[in-house]
């Protein structure tokens, strides 16, 4: 009991450091793109285009995740994610032209994407406690790495290596923790569930309400991402230093926001937390539409922006696994899959609501996009909710057992 307890412990430790990983790089990659683009004598937009490349990446490992863990266990795939990473890693570092820059980023994107399905199975299979809590600690890493990021692409950019230090940094950093996983004896291996099973969940309609839930949640957060520092720069007149200010508020919201649904989730409900965090990002979105000159009171709302975002990913990713246990694998891919796609589309009608309308109806287009996520999740707390009910009226009641004969009774 206690080498499994030790076991289980080194997988979740090995989770949280790759996905604290994934954080480092979406915080540093915007730093040090520019530089990229300069040492390797490329445009700045082909330089740029490698996150596009991580992106595919990711979205062809989502895809075949599930086929990866089935065959190999969650947990050894978890280990084979940490080896792709630093492969890519090296690559990037090493790249001698675009053509090894672009394969290093999709690489670093397969094995991000391999991690997304394998360090979400496995945490679920190895923490016994609250769904939601488990992986509320585990993406509580990724915010942490995005804060962390940045100032780890200074020291590399200000030392005589430049980019490929914090390249090489993030490859051994990944190489360690596929050692700590190399070192945990071995354990049953994953087992696939039926395929009449498969069948049966890819065709429940709650599993795509749930999809549509994180499509919208991973649009929205992208679309903030890619959005807030421009919008508060053009329609809020913040200067360079304020709007930088804001985006650091933001994941450090993001942050704290899954810190406390950490706690909150072993003492109330998941979806009631999921709901006002939903409400809360809705509210803030409309708040910084309403206000074009509001000055320092915009640190409040991206404040609270990033608090709503913190629980809604890993709340609603838990309750689609709680739903459809013991098959977490198709569960996860369905849904994290899903939400790639709306990090990928998302951002483009917000691109052109913000660049071709105007920035203040830009802002109101993903207020009622927050909106909307905030009807549909409540939508599905009622119908998982009436579901539940009626299969406790469908369990079948056990008979009293009748009093033997001649006992009197």
């Amino acid at each position: 009991m206690a080498d499994e307890a030790q076991q289980n412990l080194r997988i979740i430790v090995a989770a949280c450091a790759l996905t604290f990983l994934a954080g480092l790089n979406t915080g540093w990659s915007g730093p040090l793109i520019p530089k990229i683009a300069q040492i390797n004598n490329i445009e700045l937009g082909l330089a740029g285009s490698m996150v596009s490349i991580t992106a595919g990446g990711g979205m062809l490992m989502l895809m075949l995740g599930k086929i990866f863990c089935e065959k190999l266990g969650s947990r050894n795939c978890l280990r084979l994610a940490a080896v792709i990473i630093a492969a890519g890693m090296v690559s990037i570092a090493m790249g001698p032209n675009l053509q090894f820059l672009a394969l290093g980023a999709f690489v670093l994107g397969c094995g991000t994407g391999l991690n997304s399905i394998a360090s979400t199975t496995s945490v679920l299979m190895s923490d016994t406690a609250s769904s939601a809590s488990a992986l509320n600690k585990v993406n509580l890493f990724f915010g942490i790495g995005a804060l962390a990021g940045p100032q780890i692409a200074w020291a590399g950019l200000s030392s005589p290596w430049s980019y490929h230090a914090v390249y090489i940094f993030g490859a051994a950093f990944a190489l360690v923790c596929a050692l700590v996983l190399k070192i945990q004896k071995p354990t049953a291996r994953y087992v696939a569930p039926q395929e009449a099973v498969k069948s049966q969940i890819i065709g429940e309609p709650v599993l795509w309400l749930y999809a549509l839930l994180l499509y919208l949640y991973v649009g929205l957060e992208v679309s903030a991402a890619a959005w807030l520092f421009a919008f508060l720069q053009k329609y809020c007149a913040l200067d360079l230093a304020m709007a930088s200010i804001n985006m650091t508020i933001l994941w450090a919201g993001l942050t704290g926001g899954r810190m406390i649904s950490v706690f909150l989730c072993d003492r109330y409900s998941s979806s009631k937390i999921t709901f006002m965090g939903i409400l809360l990002s809705a509210s803030a979105f409309c708040a910084l539409a309403l206000s074009a000159h509001a000055g320092v009171w915009t640190l409040l709302m991206v404040l609270l922006l990033g608090l709503g975002f913190g629980p809604i990913f890993p709340n609603i990713l838990a309750a689609a696994n709680e739903h459809f246990k013991p098959d977490t694998t198709t569960t996860s891919t369905v849904v994290i899959s899903s939400g790639a796609i709306g990090g990928i589309t998302v951002p483009m009608l917000s691109n052109y609501c913000f660049t071709q309308i105007g920035w203040q109806q830009g802002m109101f287009v993903l207020c009622g996009l927050d909106f909307t996520l905030l009807i549909l999740f409540f939508f599905l707390v009622k119908i998982t909710a009436n579901r539940r009910t009626n299969d406790d009226r469908q369990q079948p009641s056990i008979p009293a057992e009748e009093p033997p004969a001649g006992s009197g009774i």
